[in-house]
Formats: C-alpha cells, sequence, structure tokens
C-alpha cells in the first residue's frame, strides 16, 4: 500500500485500541506506522510494537501534520492516511 504509493508514513487516525496500527505493522511496511489515539493508554500499549510509532492526541482532524511535525513524513512526500473503520486515503 505505502510502497506502491512511494508514501513517507503510514498514518492511522484515531486508533481506539490499537488493532489497525498493530494489523498494519504486522505486515512489515518499509515506513514507519504512525498511530494517533486519543488514550494515554494506548499509546503506551503501542510504544513497545515494532515499527509503531504512537502520539498522543485529543484531536486527530491534523493527523499528517502530527506525523510530519514528529519528523515521520518528510514534506512534500505522499503520507496514507488510514481509520480503524478501513477507509484508506493519500495525501500529499
Amino acid at each position: 500500500m505505502a510502497e506502491g504509493a512511494e508514501a513517507g508514513a503510514i498514518v492511522v487516525v484515531e486508533t481506539g485500541d490499537g488493532a489497525t496500527a498493530r494489523a498494519l505493522a504486522a505486515v512489515r511496511p518499509d515506513v514507519p506506522v504512525v498511530a494517533i489515539s486519543p488514550s494515554i493508554k494506548v499509546c503506551r500499549q503501542l510504544i513497545v510494537s515494532r515499527s509503531i510509532y504512537p502520539i498522543h492526541a485529543a484531536d486527530a482532524s491534523k493527523a499528517v501534520e502530527l506525523a510530519r511535525g514528529a519528523g515521520f513524513a518528510p514534506a512534500g512526500e505522499p503520507v496514507v492516511l488510514v481509520s480503524g473503520s478501513g477507509a484508506v486515503s493519500i495525501v500529499e
């Protein structure tokens, strides 16, 4: 998915329990999986998962900016957004 789009990162938007982020990380993508969660508990649980980088944020409406600001997605590179409902979009 991200490799085909030549994305800089995969950003999981508002992960409630971390399941979507873990499922994506299980396929070992070449790009980081950034999980945005309003729950500090979920972020702490995800920090031990390989290749998942949790960001605690109450509002995930600016998920791409959060990922870019943390250095996971360089400016100008596309980012794949994935929601827990299965919706996928690519943002530049």
